[in-house]
């Protein structure tokens, strides 16, 4: 499946009510775009609402180093720390 297949599936997924399944796409549409913003955020907001703290402080992190400016990615990492 494509990036935009699989981030597609991801939306899908969460539209759907889906969560865990929208986790395990947007994990698959960081392996073709691991700095993608949208899709970290997007990752570490799910992975936050599912309980996944592991998945959502390393997306959290990643995303900080890539836009330090987001407000809740440094309480994700904080939170887990």
């Amino acid at each position: 499946m494509s990036q935009a297949g699989t981030y597609l599936a991801a939306r899908h997924a969460e539209a759907t009510s889906d969560d865990a399944k929208a986790a395990i796409y947007l994990s698959r549409a960081l392996e073709f775009d691991p700095d993608n913003q949208s899709i970290l955020r997007h990752t570490y907001f799910l992975g936050a609402q599912i309980g996944d703290f592991h998945s959502a402080a390393t997306a959290a992190v990643k995303s900080t180093d890539g836009a330090p400016q987001l407000a809740l990615a440094p309480l994700i990492v904080a939170v887990n720390a």
